[in-house]
C-alpha cells in the first residue's frame, strides 16, 4: 500500500513524515548505491509494522525524495521495490512531479491513498519565507500556482476513482499516523532499535 503524501512547498509534508520518524524511530536506516557518486545514502526508514518511509530525513531543512536523481529510478526502481517489499510504504509527493501520471501507475499496482494537506497558501508562504529567504528569493506567484493546482489534483484524482484523504495541517503527523492506523497499520510500540 502506497501512502503518497501530498501538498504544496511549504504545507507541511516533510513534518507529517517526520512525527512517524520521531515517534517509531529513524534508527533503521535504508541505504543504497547509485544516488550520489561514492558511497551509498539513505534512502528510507524501517518502522514497526511493516512500514517503511522513503526519503532522507537526515536534514532538518529537507526532507523526502526531492534532492533524488534521476527522478525516472524513483518512479522505476525505488518506490515499486519498496511496494514489493513492504506492507506500507509513505513517501511525499516528488515536487517536479506535478504531472501525477506516474504516482496513478504505481497506486494502481499498488493500492493505497493520497492524503493532501489543507494548508492555506499563505500560511506556506510564510512557512517558505521563514525557512529560506535568506538564501534565494521567494516567488509568491509561483507557490500560489503551484497551490491551486495541488487543490485541483485532489479533485481529479477523487473524479478518477482514487482514495484522496485531507491532512490537516495543524496537527499533519499525528493525523497522518491516524490515517495510517484506519488503513490497517499496527505499529506494535514506540521507537525500535
Amino acid at each position: 500500500m502506497l501512502i503518497n503524501v501530498r501538498g504544496t512547498n511549504g504545507s507541511g509534508k516533510s513534518s507529517a513524515v517526520r512525527h512517524l520518524l520521531d515517534t517509531y524511530g529513524k534508527e533503521n536506516k535504508i541505504e543504497q548505491e547509485g544516488w550520489r557518486k561514492k558511497g551509498t545514502r539513505v534512502v528510507g526508514y524501517e518502522l514497526p509494522g511493516d512500514l517503511v518511509v522513503l526519503g532522507n530525513y537526515e536534514y532538518f531543512q529537507m526532507g523526502g525524495l526531492d534532492g533524488f536523481k534521476p527522478y525516472v529510478r524513483i518512479w522505476e526502481e525505488l518506490i515499486p521495490s519498496f511496494g514489493k517489499s513492504h506492507k506500507y510504504v509513505v513517501y511525499e509527493s516528488i515536487i517536479v512531479s506535478g504531472v501525477i501520471g506516474r504516482a496513478c501507475t504505481l497506486m494502481d499496482e499498488f493500492g493505497g491513498f493520497f492524503p493532501f494537506l489543507d494548508t492555506p497558501v499563505e500560511e506556506c508562504i510564510r512557512r517558505i519565507y521563514a525557512r529560506q529567504s535568506e538564501y534565494r528569493p521567494i516567488n509568491e506567484k509561483i507557490i500560489t500556482n503551484f497551490h491551486k493546482r495541488m487543490v485541483n489534483m485532489q479533485t481529479n484524482l477523487q473524479v478518477r476513482g482514487y482514495n484522496v484523504a485531507g491532512l490537516r495541517h495543524q496537527d499533519s503527523g499525528p493525523h497522518l499516523e491516524h490515517l495510517l492506523k484506519e488503513a490497517g497499520w499496527e505499529p506494535k510500540g514506540g521507537i525500535i532499535v
